[in-house]
């Protein structure tokens, strides 16, 4: 067996193939973030550790990697998690990362909302017999459609 860093152990001999055998707690924090996220033990200085790390990351493929290995971390460890919320430093830490995600929710929750309402609207508006015409300009004028948005609800 060969132990080329703390945590990381190669078995060679007598194997069928090279084994690699990784002790999480024996890993050190600074050179093996990623692959110490990975464990279902996360202690509160290691998440923190980590998530400075991913939000130094610009917007990319390393950030979606690292996103990822986020999602699996906090699957693992959701009990320390759930402990964890009440800490202000960690909640902003987490919210920081999360933003693109919820940002992206809160566009597609806004964007459905909106659509309803129009909806219910054009409906409000054939009730009471309203021309197809009025309702497109009313739409146009209320909803900041265009003419051609305007149309597709009629």
């Amino acid at each position: 067996m060969e132990k080329p860093y703390p945590g990381i152990y190669y078995v060679k001999n007598k194997v069928l193939f090279q084994t690699q055998i990784l002790v999480a707690k024996e890993l050190d924090l600074d050179n093996h973030t990623w692959l110490k996220a990975l464990s279902a033990r996360m202690k509160r200085d290691d998440m923190e550790h980590l998530l400075h790390k991913i939000e130094a990351l610009k917007p990319g493929f390393d950030r979606e990697l690292a996103d990822a290995i986020l999602q699996i971390t906090v699957q693992a460890n959701k009990r320390a998690i759930d402990e964890w919320k009440g800490d202000e430093h960690m909640c902003q830490a987490l919210m920081e990362i999360m933003e693109p995600e919820i940002n992206k929710i809160k566009q597609s929750v806004t964007q459905s909302v909106t659509q309803s309402k129009i909806a219910s609207a054009v409906k409000s508006f054939r009730d009471f017999g309203i021309s197809n015409s009025n309702i497109k300009d009313t739409l146009i004028r209320n909803f900041g459609l265009s003419a051609e948005e305007a149309e597709k609800y009629l």
